[in-house]
C-alpha cells in the first residue's frame, strides 16, 4: 500500500517476502487438549504491553517439555494429565501476562490529551530513576507498581481516574491484583 500512496519513495522497492499476522494479547481459553500443548503464540503467551513473546515462549516451552516428558513417563497424554502444563506456566507467567493486558487496556481506553498528561507525569525526574532502578522488559508491571507508589507525582492521573471511575478501578483491579 505505501509502494502505491508514495510510487516516488518507493519506486526502486521490490518485496523478497511478506510476513504478517496478529499478535494475540490474550490467553487460549485452554493450553493443552488431549495429546495437545501449545505454547508460545499458539497459547497467547505474549506480552499485552509490548507484543514480546521470546521470554514468555521460551518460559511455556520449559514447562511443556517438562509437563510432556512426565505424562510420557506415566504413559498418560490426556487432557486431565497435561492440564498440569496449563497450572505451571499461569502460575510462574500467567499473573504478569494478565496485569500487562490490564495495564493495555488501561492505556487504551485514554484519549490523546490524557495521554500526553500520562507522558508529561511519567517525564518526572523521580520516576524515571525508579524506572531505570527497577526496570524489567519481561516483567514491566513490578516497575510500574513502584511507580504507582509515588502517588504525588501521579496527581494528574488521579483527575483522569475520577472521569472515568468504574472503567479505570476495573482495569486497575485487573491490572494489578488479579
Amino acid at each position: 500500500r505505501l509502494q502505491k500512496a508514495y510510487p516516488d519513495l518507493f519506486s526502486d522497492l521490490e518485496p523478497a517476502r511478506l510476513y504478517g499476522g496478529p499478535i494475540p494479547t490474550n490467553f487460549v481459553a485452554r493450553s493443552y487438549a488431549d495429546g495437545v500443548l501449545l505454547v508460545g503464540d499458539a497459547a497467547g503467551q505474549v506480552k499485552p504491553f509490548s507484543g514480546g513473546g521470546i521470554y514468555t515462549s521460551l518460559v511455556s516451552a520449559g514447562l511443556c517439555a517438562e509437563t510432556a516428558s512426565e505424562a510420557l513417563a506415566a504413559g498418560d497424554l490426556s487432557a486431565g494429565f497435561l492440564s498440569r502444563y496449563e497450572r505451571r506456566w499461569r502460575k510462574t507467567i500467567g499473573r504478569e501476562l494478565k496485569r500487562s493486558l490490564g495495564i493495555r487496556r488501561f492505556g487504551l481506553a485514554l484519549s490523546d490529551r490524557e495521554v500526553d498528561r500520562v507522558v508529561g507525569v511519567l517525564s518526572s525526574r523521580r520516576l524515571q530513576e525508579i524506572a531505570s532502578r527497577h526496570a524489567d522488559i519481561d516483567y514491566p508491571s513490578r516497575v510500574l507498581l513502584r511507580i504507582a507508589a509515588a502517588l504525588p507525582a501521579l496527581g494528574p492521573l488521579a483527575l483522569i481516574s475520577l472521569r472515568r471511575p468504574v472503567a479505570t478501578l476495573r482495569l486497575l483491579q485487573s491490572a494489578l491484583f488479579s
